[in-house]
């Protein structure tokens, strides 16, 4: 055995990994790997896959990783995860099928704290959309999505994480309404955040840690040009040192329709619930009274946070509308619309 470590002495540089297992092999076990680890487990029950591992490698000269032993020993239970990759979306072959969104706290030089929702196409790494706001929310995030997807493609999947202005029912209902597929991150597998850590460790390096940026101003007034950078200067390790933007160049894209957008304006909702409406023509919500009008006195309706405000229909037709997100957070909302997505 010579030139093989002994791992029972020399288990310094990963602890947790056999140094003598290749740990870029490919290659299915062999007959005789298998029949090994079946007999040595026969020998000795009582020892786990590491110390299996071990053995195999110093009395037997067969090298093989704990998880292959795992997997010859009971198949069932550690399936190879190759199988439920090509389920669960983690890795797509063009531009424009799988996007993936998160958000990024920043603390800008001034002390205060923004959030940047940055939406990235799977295959090229480019970034689709990247925004700032001065909280988090599922509205921000509404508006992110569908800038990227009026100004690039909507994605047949959507990756995000679970974090509470994500996985929510109001973009699960977007989602749904423009046919995409919802791929909210598995503890088990959680690939694509990896993609998306490793982007926003760019983002700390190329941009805030850069320019040094004391408001949120000044954020957003450079964010296309590092957008510019990002998609076609700087080179994608994942395409093989090729820009995003070479990549995306000729790819099928599926942009946002008009009609898509204004359904999306005006179908949309946050909330959605029914209220009859009191003999002095007003309707309660979240603590509120609503002016309706004396004519609708008796009736049930529908009072709607959509991303215009609070609004009322009867019978699926539109009575009013009062400002909402001006209060909650302090935008003008006809300027944002107006803003990401016109």
């Amino acid at each position: 055995m010579c030139g093989i470590s002994n791992v029972y002495t020399n288990p310094l540089t990963n602890p947790q990994r056999n140094p003598n297992v290749d740990s870029k092999r490919t290659e299915p076990l062999t007959v005789m790997e298998i029949d090994a680890i079946k007999e040595i487990n026969q020998q000795y029950p009582e020892l786990g896959s590491w110390n299996l591992s071990l053995l195999l490698s110093n009395e037997f000269d067969v090298h093989v990783s704990t998880m292959s032993i795992l997997r010859v020993l009971d198949p069932e239970r550690y399936k190879s995860s190759k199988i439920a990759e090509k389920v669960k979306f983690y890795e797509k072959p063009r531009p424009h099928v799988m996007y993936h969104a998160d958000t990024m706290e920043v603390t800008l030089g001034n002390g205060s704290l923004i959030y940047q929702i940055s939406v990235e196409d799977d295959y090229s790494r480019g970034y689709m959309a990247l925004c700032v706001f001065p909280t988090k929310h599922s509205y921000f995030v509404i508006l992110t999505l569908l800038r990227a997807f009026r100004l690039h493609s909507k994605p047949e999947l959507f990756h995000h994480d679970n974090g509470g202005e994500y996985n929510n029912g109001v973009v699960s209902r977007l989602l749904r309404m423009l046919e995409v597929v919802d791929v909210p991150t598995e503890v088990e597998n959680p690939k694509g955040n990896g993609k998306k850590e490793r982007a926003h460790s760019q983002d700390r390096k190329y941009f805030y840690e850069k320019y040094h940026f004391h408001d949120i101003e000044g954020v957003e007034w450079a964010i296309p040009e590092y957008i510019r950078f990002r998609n076609e200067s700087k080179g994608q390790w994942a395409r093989y040192g090729k820009t995003a933007s070479s990549v995306l160049k000729d790819a099928e894209a599926k942009p946002l329709t008009d009609e898509e957008r204004e359904k999306v304006i005006r179908e949309l909702y946050f909330e959605n619930v029914e209220r009859k409406v009191k003999q002095n023509g007003k309707v309660k919500f979240e603590g509120e009274w609503y002016h309706v009008g004396r004519k609708m006195s008796g009736e049930t309706v529908n009072v709607k946070i959509t991303l215009r405000g609070v609004e009322v229909w009867h019978k699926g037709a539109f009575i009013k509308r009062w400002k909402y997100w001006e209060y909650v957070l302090g935008i003008a909302v006809d300027y944002m619309i107006k803003k990401y997505l016109l």
